[in-house]
């Protein structure tokens, strides 16, 4: 009997949040619980895709996503589950978001996502293949806007509100 195939599971998004002289920096999260750095994603609800995944999850853990591309630029399955990742061009912090008492929102390098574990190392490396990052964001958007790029910005007045 053939093994069934994956079934999507998880989406993550890959975005630079500040281009430094050393590098872009991206949108990740840290949990309090750990010292565990993740990129903001997660869990696919019922019926929904995993692109709106990925901005949702993006949007409850403390990111607003620009220029989201509409297909993810690489996949692979952990665990018998198809987890995806998709490229912007940028992300910003959020004043207030959802997820605050489970995450916190800070900037990584490459080599922090490299070493994150879950799949984070061969991302990176096919992020780095797919766009080659130089000092600026105006280059970094050149290059990305070569992808099937649609917006996933939400302006921030209607990002969700924080719990309370």
């Amino acid at each position: 009997m053939p093994a069934m195939p994956a079934m999507p599971y998880a989406a993550f998004i890959l975005a630079p949040a500040h281009i430094s002289p050393s590098g872009p920096l991206f949108a990740a999260v840290t949990r309090p619980d750990s010292s565990a750095l993740g990129l903001p994603g997660g869990k696919l609800l019922p019926g929904e895709t995993q692109r709106q995944a990925a901005i949702r999850e993006a949007y409850e853990e403390g990111w607003g996503i620009i220029g989201l591309a509409a297909e993810p630029f690489h996949t692979a399955t952990i665990d018998d589950h198809e987890i995806v990742w998709f490229a912007a061009v940028g992300a910003f912090q959020l004043p207030a978001f959802t997820e605050q008492n489970r995450g916190t929102p800070v900037l990584a390098t490459a080599n922090d996502i490299r070493s994150s574990g879950f799949g984070n190392a061969e991302a990176i490396a096919a992020y780095q293949k797919l766009v080659a990052i130089k000092p600026g964001y105006k280059d970094a958007a050149e290059r990305l806007g070569g992808l099937r790029v649609a917006t996933g910005r939400m302006p921030v007045a209607q990002a969700p509100a924080a719990s309370p």
